[in-house]
Order: structure tokens, then sequence, then C-alpha cells
């Protein structure tokens, strides 16, 4: 009987162990390896209770491997971690139903056989093309690697990617059928799993019309959702830049009006200034002109300015340029939600090059007393400074660049404004 209940006790109790030690691996992902370790210590801990000869004992060894534990497995990076792996292993199981892996194998299929259409239009240097994942049909926020025999849906980054790898088996595929293997990936897996084996007739490719309709009517799906500036910024950018690599300019453009009436007002910055340059190109500059000032008006402070400055910039309006820049300092510049440093030296650097020196020294002047990125910037605005000073002096300006570690402000680094606009763009 004593030894009956003894098994019944530990058996009890290392059942209990595996149970928890499943539970922690199915559904917060972590690696079986860590899962024993933790099984490990609890099991040693669960001993050494059993041993102790004392009720107090007992209760002394187990508060201090309470706490440990606590310390160990609740502090705020343990739950960050276990957080991302029980984010994971949802991610990983969404991605295995079928609902969500045929309609995107197969997409991913059409695009390995539309392959020519996509290196046409992206011209990669590699034999690879990266799209991002509005080209997908399910909501994956990876990005896609497209060959013309392979492609592989890629997510997550740093400590652990997953996805899919979707391959072309051609010794089972003919002259007039592909077949293709999709498996899923994960790193940490010694082998990957096996989802689905499907074929596509050699014939059947994307034509262009079908990609643009596919990917605009994506990004069109995201915008009904709530989203934040940054993913606002993200959309309106990849919505646009889709239009233009299929060099749709005029439904590009109508995206950008549309897009402009859909955002917040506090997010509007770049679409109005956007809105504006396109309107000086199709109806006049002078309508661009008071559209803008009107919207600066509306709110008037030191980068909304800069803003009006930048649009007489890309204008080639640098009298205008400089103006604007001038009553951009008489609004404060020290505030954390302003980029000062960076801005108003860019500014600077266009007006220096206009030959505007006293809006350079003006602007210099302000900017160099905003602490809020401590001295970020300040050797390159008194560089600026002085040579704007020089220039004025001997009426002869010297060749200055940027200073390494600053580059010309640009809200356009991801949108081809020089496609969109359909001319050459004055930047710095």
């Amino acid at each position: 009987m004593r030894i009956t209940r003894l098994f019944f006790r530990r058996g009890g109790v290392l059942f209990g162990l595996a149970i928890m030690g499943y539970l922690c691996y199915y559904f917060v992902g972590l690696h079986p390896v860590f899962c024993m370790i933790l099984l490990g210590i609890i099991s040693a801990v669960c001993v050494a209770i059993w041993k102790a000869k004392t009720k107090k004992r007992k209760l002394i060894i187990g508060t201090v491997w309470i706490g440990i534990l606590a310390f160990l497995f609740l502090n705020p990076i343990c739950l960050i971690v276990i957080r991302m792996g029980a984010q994971i292993v949802k991610s990983e199981r969404y991605m295995c139903k079928p609902e969500v892996y045929t309609p995107t194998g197969e997409t991913l299929s059409l695009y390995c056989q539309s392959y020519p259409l996509l290196k046409s239009l992206f011209k990669p240097k590699y034999d690879s093309v990266s799209l991002n994942s509005a080209w997908l049909p399910e909501r994956l926020d990876g990005y896609v690697i497209i060959g013309q025999n392979e492609a592989c849906v890629i997510m997550g980054g740093g400590f652990h990617h997953w996805g899919y790898v979707l391959s072309l088996d051609k010794q089972a595929s003919s002259a007039l059928t592909n077949i293709w293997q999709l498996h899923m990936r994960s790193e940490g897996r010694p082998n990957d799993r096996h989802l689905w084996t499907f074929c596509t007739e050699t014939t059947r490719q994307f034509t262009a019309d079908e990609m643009l309709s596919a990917v605009i009517a994506r990004y069109d799906t995201r915008i009904q959702s709530k989203l934040c500036e940054d993913e606002w910024k993200n959309i309106w950018e990849g919505k646009i830049n889709t239009y233009l690599l299929f060099d749709r300019v005029v439904e590009a453009r109508a995206a950008c009006r549309e897009m402009l009436a859909l955002v917040p007002k506090e997010w509007n910055q770049w679409l109005t200034l956007t809105v504006a340059l396109i309107m000086a190109e199709e109806e006049s500059f002078e309508r661009a002109e008071q559209m803008m000032v009107q919207w600066v008006k509306a709110d008037e402070k030191f980068e909304s300015y800069l803003d009006l400055a930048y649009f007489y910039q890309l204008s080639n309006k640098p009298s205008k340029a400089a103006e604007a820049i001038r009553q951009a300092t008489k609004y404060n510049a020290n505030r954390p939600d302003v980029n000062a440093d960076h801005r108003g030296y860019s500014a600077a650097m266009y007006a220096y090059t206009s030959g505007e020196y006293d809006t350079v020294i003006q602007l210099c002047n302000h900017v160099m007393p905003v602490r809020i990125n401590g001295d970020y910037a300040k050797t390159s605005l008194s560089k600026l400074r002085q040579a704007a000073l020089e220039a004025k002096q001997y009426g002869q300006a010297r060749p200055i660049t940027f200073n390494k570690g600053m580059c010309p402000f640009d809200p356009y680094e991801n949108v081809d404004i020089v496609h969109l606009l359909q001319r050459p763009v004055p930047k710095q």
C-alpha cells in the first residue's frame, strides 16, 4: 500500500508536470528544451519539499522557490518573451488553416508563373522580386519573395522567422501542368510541415490589370480599418506606388485626392502637400499656392511654414521659399513633436544654395537654441551660419555640403514624386 501511494503521488506529480510542459509548448510556443529545463526545476522543488521533515521547512522551501520562480518567469522581460511566443504560435496555427494557405498558395504559384511580368515591373537586381503583404490574398504581415520556380512568405524578425515555402516539383510537372508543393517553415524545427500539393496550368498567369486591381482592393480594405498615423502613411504610399508601378499616373493622382478626404486632419500633412503639387501641374500654381497657404493659416506653427517652404522648393520658387522660412522663425521650434534641428538645417541649406543668406542666418539663430534633441545638428547649423555670414560679407559663397550624419529632408523617400508629377523635382 505504501508503495502504491508513493507511486500515485509521484506519478500524479510527474503527470501534472508533463501536462504543464505540453501546455507551455502548445499554447505559449516555448521551445521543448526550455520546457524540459523548466520542468526539471519544478521537479527538483517538488522533491525538496517532499523530502523536508517538518511542515515548517516544507513551507519555507516552497515559499522561497515560488518566489524564485515568480522572479524568473513573471518579470517583464520573460512576460514579453512568453507573449511573443504565444503570438508566434497563434500566427503559425492561423497560417496552417486550409482557408488561409489555399488562396495564398494559389496566388504565389501564379506570381511565379507571371514572373516575367513582375520582373519587368520591379526590375530587380537579382533573380527574385520582393513584394509587401498587400500582394497576398490573406492579411499576413510579412513580406514575399517571388522567383520563377519558388516563392516564400516570411513572417517575424529578430530571433524567429516563420512562413510559407512554395516550390515547383519539376519531376512531377509536365508541359501542360505545374505541380507545386507548399510547406510551412519555422526556425528551430528540423523539418518543414507539408501543407498542400496542387497543380496549375502552365499557361495560366496574372495580367497586369488583374494584379493591379487585386492589390489596390487590398489597400482599400485596409483603409477601412482603424489605423495609426504610420499605418496611414504606409498605406497611401503603397497605394500610390502601386499605381505608379503600373504607370497609372492619373489613378495615382486621383488616389491622393481621395485619401486626403479620408485621412484625419492631424495626419494629412504630406497628402496636402502632394495634392497641392498635383494641382499646380493640372490646374495652376496660383490655385495650389492658395490651397497650401490656407492650410498653413488654419494652424500656424513652425513646421507648417517649413512645409510651405518645401512646397515652394519643389515648385522651384526659391524667393517664396525663403519668405516662408522667415515666417517659420516667428513660431516656437522648441517642441518635442517637431524635429526642428533636421527640418531647420535642411531648409537653411536650400536657402543657402539659393543665395538667401539673411534667411539662413535668421533660421539658424532661431533653431540653434533648441535643446529637445540636445546638441544634434548644432555643429552643422553653426558651420552653415558662419558660411552664410562670410558669403554676405565677401559677396561670394563657398561650396558647402551636408555634414556627415545629416541628410536632406525628404518626405518622398518612399514615393516616386518625379513620376507622380511627371516633371523633374528640384531636391537638394
